[in-house]
């Protein structure tokens, strides 16, 4: 275990624990964090305005936050399930499952949402005065839906049944083709559209100053949309990963992976942001003054971070490691290792250091441990004869 600390107008602590747990530390105007856990979980800060948090793990699951009037979050699980969220005006969600299933959705004026299941299911809307709303399925239906005045839509299936409809007064449509396809269309102030194929896709479409859109693929993806001054959307694939966005002042985001791994975000006045992954990883994120993250792995590796006036960081690492962080006026690190070890520093006008679980300070136990050496070395020298 190393530990170098220079103080020279700028304070820098590196520590190193056998070859895989490295903390750098540097408070000049900017300062900076960087963690490194066996190879896998890197944590780095940077403080000078804007907030840049990087957490990686095991390589699969990957979280960026930055914090300078834009909130960027990207999160990529065992390759194949990526969430990326950029709050800076215009809101950007993307999620990958499996290679097959993409949702991206953003809001400032228009708001469009995309998604594809399994290579042949395709939903792109957009709602910026003109609705547009485009889905095909298996490459044979295809729906292509504007509203701008006149709405049109057109719908083709196998090549054999095609339907073009403009809007005029009040439109009412229905359609059912060989006991499997049924569409209802109703715009009189208020348009609904049902979609059901084969028995498993339902799509429900509301526009009377709310829209809401419920999408239902093979009994296990569910989406539902509601666009009225508040946005939400659910998402639901294969019985275990949820998504819930609501957008009215308060921006709420849930997502649930095969039961374990939970992500929730609240935008109103404060920002929220859990997630659990395998039982043991938990993330909390709050943001209204004060912003707090607490992480915690495998029961026994605790981050806390609080940034308003006083920014806290507090890591807990196998019941024996502790680092606390207030920055201030004072800038306080309390370092415990392995319950023998302290570590507290100060830096404001006067710089502390060393600290003895016993309460003296660290002069006096450098000097008692020399009276015990010398004490121990003469009766050594008696017991062998040398005086």
């Amino acid at each position: 275990m190393r530990l170098g600390l220079r103080h020279d107008g700028d304070m820098r602590l590196g520590l190193r624990h056998d070859g895989d747990m490295r903390l750098g530390l540097r408070h000049d105007r900017d300062m900076r964090l960087g963690l490194r856990h066996d190879g896998d979980m890197r944590l780095r800060l940077r403080h000078d305005g804007d907030m840049r948090l990087s957490l990686r793990h095991d390589r699969d699951m990957r979280l960026r936050l930055r914090h300078d009037g834009d909130m960027r979050l990207g999160l990529r699980h065992d390759r194949d399930m990526r969430l990326r969220l950029r709050h800076d005006g215009d809101m950007r969600l993307r999620l990958r499952h499996d290679r097959d299933m993409r949702l991206r959705l953003r809001h400032d004026r228009d708001m469009r949402l995309r998604l594809r299941h399994d290579g042949d299911m395709r939903l792109g809307l957009r709602h910026d005065g003109d609705m547009r709303l485009g889905l095909r399925h298996d490459g044979d239906m295809r729906l292509g839906l504007r509203h701008d005045g006149d709405m049109r839509l057109g719908l083709r299936h196998d090549r054999d049944m095609r339907l073009g409809l403009r809007h005029d007064g009040d439109m009412r449509l229905g359609l059912r083709h060989d006991g499997d396809m049924r569409l209802g269309l109703r715009h009189d102030g208020d348009m609904r559209l049902r979609l059901r194929h084969d028995g498993d896709m339902r799509l429900g479409l509301r526009h009377d100053g709310d829209m809401r859109l419920r999408l239902r693929h093979d009994g296990d993806m569910r989406l539902g949309l509601r666009h009225d001054g508040d946005m939400r959307l659910g998402l639901r694939h294969d019985g275990d990963m949820r998504l819930g966005l609501r957008h009215d002042g308060d921006m709420r985001l849930g997502l649930r992976h095969d039961r374990d791994m939970r992500l929730g975000l609240g935008r109103d006045r404060d920002m929220r942001l859990g997630l659990r992954h395998d039982r043991d990883m938990r993330l909390g994120l709050r943001h209204d003054r004060d912003m707090r993250l607490g992480l915690r792995h495998d029961r026994d590796m605790r981050l806390g971070l609080r940034h308003d006036r006083d920014m806290r960081l507090g890591l807990r690492h196998d019941r024996d490691m502790r680092l606390r962080l207030r920055h201030d006026r004072d800038m306080r690190l309390r370092l415990r290792h392995d319950r023998d070890m302290r570590l507290r520093l100060r830096h404001d006008r006067d710089m502390r250091l060393g600290r003895h679980p016993e309460g003296h300070n660290f002069m006096s136990v450098l000097k008692k441990y020399r009276i015990q050496w010398r004490i121990k070395w003469g009766l050594f020298c008696h017991m062998n004869g040398n005086k």
